[in-house]
């Protein structure tokens, strides 16, 4: 199993970019803090996951693909996948997920698993082999191929399929009620992302198969635990003053029950699957 290091030459990594957007460099010290607890989430499983079942439906992986996963996380779809093809290589620019993707990938037998801590937007199509060099190229609710560069890059990469999943539209009642009181923004239009995906996707001749589904969970964090997150959470959306911190900890204590927070999230998820070949259109 091979990690390419934080500091290899090959990939400029988050330490070595001179960073412009402040919620570049807040983005990785979030999702770090987030990594130990994704990494504890149960193992997929392919009869019940209804993005591996999609997989499965369209035929997208075989024992000779080489798939690449940007935004791979913790690992949880990447070790699913990778007993199912010849290679995989996760990316993602969280040094402590990738971390616990390789410790996830060993614990599952995974031996054909590469691992890139590097941001997305930094790598080029070239450093990963040139256009097309990956038969499958897959995201799972990454902002990184979310939509526009990213997504392009993406589509640029895969030969053959790639599998999209992202928020269709996402309502977080903590989340969204601190952005409107210590931000004064509303909550991003997500559809955007949907929008240019499709259309991207669309104008190279065959429309991608479509498949939505709703998700409702709950969130509960003691105080303190909350504060930190909802603070590191907007962190990455600009940065946050004094004054600012301290009214997100003063909102989150005025809603509190019992010492917590809960917040309820509601998500309609959309997963494009396409082919380059139009193999995607014969199962719709």
């Amino acid at each position: 199993m091979r990690k390419i290091p934080l500091d290899s030459p090959k990939f400029r990594t988050i330490e070595n970019i001179n960073i412009n957007l402040h919620g570049n460099a807040c983005g990785v010290k979030f999702w770090n803090s987030q990594a130990e607890r994704f990494s504890k989430r149960p193992q997929l499983r392919w009869g019940n996951d209804w993005v591996l079942k999609l997989v499965s439906k369209f035929g997208v992986v075989s024992n000779s693909s080489r798939i690449l996963e940007i935004g791979c996380g913790a690992g949880n779809y990447l070790s699913a996948l990778a007993p199912m093809c010849r290679e995989i290589v996760g990316c993602d620019f969280s040094d402590k997920m990738i971390f616990y993707a390789q410790k996830n990938a060993e614990r599952a037998g995974c031996k054909n698993a590469s691992f890139i801590a590097a941001d997305w937007r930094e790598i080029s199509p070239e450093q990963l082999g040139g256009p097309r060099a990956f038969d499958v190229s897959f995201s799972h609710m990454s902002a990184a191929a979310a939509k526009g560069e990213g997504f392009d890059k993406m589509l640029e990469l895969t030969n053959d399929w790639l599998v999209w999943v992202q928020p269709f539209s996402r309502k977080d009642s903590i989340l969204d009620l601190l952005r409107v009181d210590v931000l004064n923004r509303a909550t991003p239009n997500l559809q955007d992302n949907f929008s240019y995906a499709f259309k991207t996707l669309s104008d190279l001749g065959i429309p991608p198969n479509l498949e939505f589904r709703t998700s409702v969970r709950t969130d509960s964090f003691n105080l303190d635990c909350g504060a930190r997150f909802y603070i590191g959470r907007l962190s990455i959306e600009k940065p946050l003053s004094q004054k600012e911190k301290s009214k997100i900890r003063a909102c989150l204590k005025s809603i509190a029950k019992d010492g917590k927070t809960e917040s309820r999230l509601e998500t309609i998820l959309c997963a494009m699957v396409w082919s380059r070949n139009g193999k995607h259109s014969i199962k719709i």
